[in-house]
């Protein structure tokens, strides 16, 4: 209710730059990415609208009405989103064994989730918790007993909104079972997409996003401490503290750092699919750790994109609890108070001590690393249905 109350009378500057792109696509679709800054501005500054030609679909209902109509869609939609996607998470768990909860500790637990800072920054005008819904479908879908031609091709929809989806694919190219239609069902989806955008869009329009948005994008990260990605953390090592409190600069950060962040984001994967592999375990656990690798390998991961670890929170919290491993659950419960406060939030008592301020400022990272930890010191679960 706070939450809702805060939002009255205010419309996001992510929703404005949705907005605006909505608005000119309906102008004129070769005018996609010819904002304020132009193309290349926008790719320089990592600031307008950022995202494949095709994803421009799933944002177009934000042109119906007024701006303060479209906001309140967008954000009730990614509240919605959230809560439909981390219940049908709950849900598949209990379905496979994994979880099997009293209908008051799943509630606590979903509530829990609804109230971080990465849920409450994306109803301010971002788009992560419908993300979100889409690979939870995706997942649902493929390990339930569904189709799982199905749920990959809707991880390949949602990939063309956000290239992370495509992660998930990896735990169901681990299951010999699945692999097969996984890869006929993201390969379908990956070339329909496109396919009917190109319908809709010239040539110019995806020129400008894969050879110019593109690599330029590639090359920078933004340094204020609202990006808490692994990248981010390391280029503020780099920089000046104001710089990193006060804007929104972006910098190309040498390539050892680069190489570093991807390291140790992709690295939880491979330990969780390794340990799936040689234990067989089943595979949700990897999918979940999947998901919040995408938070940590991201170069713009804001407070808002750690909507992605909370399946993984919600695991090892409810594992926990479940099986009464307090350790754990003290883990889940800190990672949660780190998460609970926005990633912009700035405590001006932390600037006298910088090696505490670059832990701070770090925290959901370093959260969602010791969640990581906690699921992998668990004992394993068994293989899904």
């Amino acid at each position: 209710m706070l939450q809702q109350l805060s939002l009255e009378g205010h419309v996001g500057s992510d929703y404005l730059v949705f907005r605006s792109a909505v608005e000119r696509v309906i102008s004129d679709p070769a005018l996609l990415y010819h904002g304020e800054r132009g193309v290349a501005g926008t790719a320089l500054a990592l600031q307008g609208f950022l995202y494949p030609p095709p994803s421009i679909a799933l944002l177009l209902p934000l042109g119906l009405g007024s701006r303060e109509t479209g906001f309140l869609l967008l954000s009730n939609c990614a509240l919605l989103a959230a809560f439909a996607a981390l219940w049908q998470w709950l849900r598949l768990l209990e379905r496979q064994s994994v979880l099997s909860l009293s209908p008051a500790s799943r509630l606590a637990l979903l509530l829990m989730a609804l109230v971080s800072g990465a849920v409450f920054t994306c109803r301010a005008g971002q788009v992560d918790t419908i993300v979100l819904l889409l690979i939870m479908g995706g997942v649902v879908l493929a390990f339930r007993g569904g189709s799982v031609a199905a749920g990959a091709a809707l991880l390949a929809f949602g990939s063309w909104v956000k290239i992370y989806p495509a992660l998930l694919m990896l735990p169901l190219l681990l299951d010999r079972t699945r692999r097969l239609p996984a890869l006929a069902g993201f390969a379908a989806g990956a070339a329909a997409v496109p396919a009917l955008a190109a319908l809709v869009f010239p040539l110019s329009v995806w020129q400008e996003f894969f050879l110019v948005m593109l690599p330029t994008m590639a090359s920078r990260v933004i340094v204020n401490i609202d990006n808490q990605s692994l990248l981010a953390i390391g280029a503020r090592m780099i920089v000046p503290m104001g710089q990193a409190l006060t804007s929104y600069d972006t910098i190309m950060p040498p390539g050892w750092m680069r190489f570093g962040a991807t390291a140790i984001g992709i690295m939880p994967i491979l330990v969780a699919q390794y340990r799936a592999l040689r234990s067989g375990e089943g595979p949700l656990g990897v999918a979940a750790v999947t998901m919040a690798a995408i938070s940590l390998i991201a170069p713009l991961g804001w407070g808002h994109s750690y909507a992605y670890v909370l399946p993984l929170l919600l695991l090892v919290m409810g594992r926990a609890w479940q099986e009464r491993r307090w350790a754990a659950l003290l883990v889940a419960l800190v990672a949660w108070t780190a998460m609970v406060i926005p990633a912009h939030r700035q405590f001006e008592a932390l600037i006298a001590l910088p090696p505490l301020w670059h832990i701070f400022y770090a925290r959901n990272a370093l959260a969602t690393l010791a969640l990581v930890a906690a699921l992998l010191a668990m004992p394993r679960q068994p293989a899904a249905r």
